[in-house]
């Protein structure tokens, strides 16, 4: 009877364990399974991701070339006298990034107006932007795939005799 009991309890340990290595194999091929799938989507992110940047890349190009358009259409023929230039206020940063501009004798890249004032790429095209918006004439051309600027000549000339801008030489010695 012990052998019974014995034999029957071996054999239901057997079938316990062969179960149990079923249902782990089964786990186990529902984690490869789940880690496959996580595979796939972090592929398919990162191939977003990388076709959001080529995107962003193409959109700031594009921006840059819709403001000098915009400039050129709305400086197209009018005398700086003439327009409304006593309006033009520009904040500090603007007027740095102006007198970097303006001293200059080539033309500047982002980069070289963002170590003139000290100041990121990203905070440079932000206070162009904005002079653009103000009326500052701004010429953009593409120089081997990289943005370089300058101001308009009659544009600083009449700044040089005017000064409306009203940079004092306190802020240009500062500058300096």
């Amino acid at each position: 009877m012990r052998k019974e009991v014995l034999s029957s309890f071996l054999t239901e340990a057997q079938e316990v364990r062969a179960e149990l290595g079923i249902a782990l194999k089964d786990i186990y091929e529902e984690f490869d399974e789940h880690l496959e799938a996580i595979n796939q989507s972090t592929e398919e992110v990162q191939a977003n991701h990388e076709y959001l940047c080529r995107l962003d890349c193409k959109i700031d190009r594009l921006g840059e070339r819709v403001e000098q358009i915009a400039l050129t259409l709305k400086n197209a023929g009018m005398n700086f006298e003439e327009a409304r230039i006593e309006d033009i206020k520009l904040s500090e940063k603007e007027k740095d990034v102006f007198l970097v501009m303006y001293t200059a004798d080539k033309m500047l890249s982002y980069r070289d107006i963002s170590s003139g004032i000290r100041e990121s790429e990203f905070l440079v095209r932000g206070h162009i932007t904005n002079m653009i918006h103000k009326g500052i004439p701004i010429k953009k051309k593409y120089i081997n795939n990289e943005v370089r600027m300058h101001l308009d000549v009659r544009f600083r000339e009449h700044q040089a005799k005017t000064n409306f801008l009203g940079i004092s030489q306190k802020t240009v010695r500062e500058f300096g």
